[in-house]
């Protein structure tokens, strides 16, 4: 069973601008919680099927996930899909044209895949909701100083 939290901006920016951004893999540590590194290793321009590495830090715990980007829309969606031994995690960035500006709406989705990470459901679950909404807002605090 997958946990899942999403949450919706306003940027004043271009859906073009927002996604270019979000396309931008290196961007990832600026605006993710927990994200040290977020690198495509098939090289070239993002598409679906490139194969990812994603670094990051939980409490300490430097960890490492493999990815793949599941969908990639030009201008409107991203798709990347990540796993460990603990955790599957699939996030979303979805993008509409708002007024002059982009509704943004990030989805973050974890679910367990061993004991250890079962047992850790009921921490996940309380601190997700506000860590998918900070994320949100610090990406759309940088894209629009941009």
């Amino acid at each position: 069973m997958a946990i899942e939290y999403s949450s919706t901006k306003e940027i004043s920016k271009s859906p073009k601008e927002v996604f270019a951004f979000l396309d931008h893999l290196e961007n990832a540590p600026k605006w993710l919680s927990f994200c040290k590194s977020l690198k495509n290793l098939s090289g070239g321009a993002n598409k679906t099927g490139d194969k990812l590495e994603y670094i990051y830090d939980q409490g300490g715990h430097i960890a490492q996930m493999e990815g793949v980007i599941a969908a990639h829309e030009a201008h409107s969606h991203i798709k990347l899909e990540m796993v460990d031994k603990m955790f599957q995690v699939v996030v979303k960035f979805d993008l509409e044209p708002s007024g002059d500006g982009t509704k943004f709406t990030f989805t973050s989705s974890i679910k367990p895949l061993s004991f250890m990470a079962k047992i850790l459901l009921p921490v996940v679950k309380a601190t997700m909701p506000s860590q998918v909404k900070g994320d949100a807002e610090k990406l759309a605090n940088l894209i629009e100083s941009t």
